[in-house]
């Protein structure tokens, strides 16, 4: 009697044991997949940044090469508009330097026209002068 007692005692502690660890088994579960589920929603969210900043990234890169190429047609355009700027001063140089060279030609042409001008006026002067005096020697005597 006192065996079967014991017996039977044993049996429901590992009755009661046997519900406690299914108990047990299933939070142990439940913990799992509510593990599970954070883990995986960390995971997505995760990848979701790893995505985003690999867009940035790319978008950076592009944007990068697009300025590189602006960069490289600026740089040929000012090439160019250096080439032009200096060829326009030296035409204007040149230009400038004929310039000169008819103004110089000019004004020697100019001075010869009014050297003789001042040559003729003298003549002419010196006629008149002449011609005063003999007119006033006349009138004298």
């Amino acid at each position: 009697d006192k065996l079967e007692s014991e017996l039977r005692e044993l049996q429901d502690q590992l009755t009661l044991q046997s519900e406690n660890i299914g108990d047990l088994e299933r939070q142990l579960e439940e913990q799992s997949e509510e593990m599970e589920d954070k883990y995986s929603e960390q995971v997505n969210q995760l990848q979701d940044d790893i995505d985003y900043y690999q867009q940035m990234e790319q978008d950076f890169e592009d944007e990068r090469k697009q300025w590189d190429e602006e960069k490289r047609f600026l740089s040929i355009q000012i090439d160019d508009y250096d080439k032009k700027y200096k060829n326009a001063l030296d035409k204007l140089d040149e230009f400038s330097k004929r310039m000169m060279a008819m103004e110089s030609a000019n004004a020697e042409e100019l001075l010869e026209r009014e050297e003789a001008h001042t040559r003729e006026l003298q003549k002419v002067c010196s006629e008149i002068e002449t011609s005063s005096s003999r007119t006033l020697e006349k009138r004298l005597k």
